[in-house]
């Protein structure tokens, strides 16, 4: 899995780089430096984020490579990423940063090739070019664990929000590990799913989205989250209407939830085709959706019952929150069908999921809030 971000010179994304090195500093890679002289600028050289530094590409070299007026070389460069990349790739490094994978860095054959083994192996953030190809950048860009972003001066902050996002995503298989461990000292299902659920409604007030909402439940435990959430809502004095899809199917969880919300609030079961006109005279005029209806547990593509319910959503006109992951969008392989909630914010338990960044995922989650379910991750990873 793989963040490309792209960019004219100058733009930023060096600094970009650098800064995310600095919230994370078990990071390996490199970025590359201007070398300047009174204003004028002389050549470059690359710094590994494990310390050591080189000139390799000067006005005053003399090498047979060569970038507008800059002499690039390619020992130097090899003497200092090859050991740092080599490093990566023997020892337990998860993430790797590589600024940049452009034309001064493609004039080495070592560095093209023991590049094709991390991406193969690892995940990087890499910056590359907004101008000039080659055949190795198109059979990079190809790979189809590659998000590509375009950096600009307007956008840096969100670039770089997503690119921390990214170094804190984890397997599902992890993730559910660490429910397995929440579980065992105590946070049972329910535990959970309120915790979860005062954590939505913590955001929703916090966004201040408006006072009209709609939560939609599926039938897993997503669904018994947001109803969790509508009871807490409700309590604050918010107008939220109810709707729980396949009932009849539903968890233990969510009928739980149903057990009490129907004691306090009309709920609208929706079922079938023909019952979506209820949902959608529900939908009218609201501030936002709470999306509740799949999980991190979808498999395939949704029913085509769910699918036509995903389409009335995204269809009006209503901010839209997501909880934990986006309805339809896969942990595992992102937007791998056209049938996803397209959220304006979401809400994720834990750490983002990995699905988030891989084949147009990223365009489903909108704004990311990573929120805990009564224990921190940094505790989740500690337990045995």
């Amino acid at each position: 899995m793989h963040l490309f971000i792209q960019g004219s010179p100058g733009i930023g994304k060096t600094t970009l780089v650098k800064e995310l090195v600095k919230k994370k500093p078990s990071l390996r890679g490199f970025y590359t430096e201007e070398i300047r002289e009174k204003g004028k600028r002389l050549g470059f050289k690359v710094k590994t984020i494990s310390g050591e530094e080189a000139v390799f590409a000067h006005i005053n070299f003399s090498t047979p490579f060569k970038v507008s007026r800059y002499k690039v070389d390619i020992d130097i460069f090899n003497r200092v990423v090859i050991k740092e990349l080599n490093e990566c790739l023997s020892q337990n490094c998860e993430y790797l940063v590589i600024d940049e994978i452009g034309k001064m860095e493609l004039f080495s054959e070592k560095f093209k090739q023991i590049l094709w083994q991390i991406l193969q192996k690892k995940k990087t953030i890499s910056t590359l070019p907004l101008k000039g190809e080659s055949p190795f950048l198109e059979k990079v860009r190809s790979l189809p664990s590659v998000s590509l972003l375009q950096l600009t001066k307007e956008n840096y902050s969100q670039i770089l929000n997503y690119a921390q996002i990214f170094l804190n995503t984890v397997p599902l298989e992890k993730i559910r590990k660490w429910e397995e461990k929440a579980k065992k000292v105590g946070l049972n299902e329910r535990i959970l799913i309120e915790n979860a659920s005062y954590e939505l409604a913590s955001l929703i007030k916090k966004l201040n989205l408006g006072n009209k909402g709609v939560v939609i439940a599926g039938r897993g435990n997503n669904g018994a989250d947001v109803l969790s959430c509508a009871r807490k809502l409700l309590g604050k004095g918010y107008q939220i209407e109810i709707v729980v899809l396949n009932y009849n199917r539903a968890g233990e969880e969510v009928k739980f939830q149903v057990s009490i919300l129907e004691k306090v609030k009309k709920i609208h079961f929706v079922d079938t085709e023909e019952d979506l006109r209820i949902l959608k005279s529900v939908l009218k005029s609201k501030d936002f959706i709470l999306d509740g209806i799949l999980g991190i547990g979808i498999k395939g593509e949704p029913t085509p019952f769910i699918k036509k319910v995903i389409e009335q959503i995204n269809a009006g006109k209503s901010k839209i929150v997501a909880c934990d992951i986006p309805s339809g969008l896969s942990p595992l392989q992102g937007a791998v069908h056209p049938f996803v909630v397209k959220a304006d914010y979401t809400v994720t338990f834990v750490a983002p999921k990995e699905g988030f960044f891989l084949n147009e995922g990223l365009d489903f989650f909108g704004e990311i809030f990573i929120a805990d379910i009564g224990i921190s991750r940094q505790l989740l990873e500690k337990l045995n």
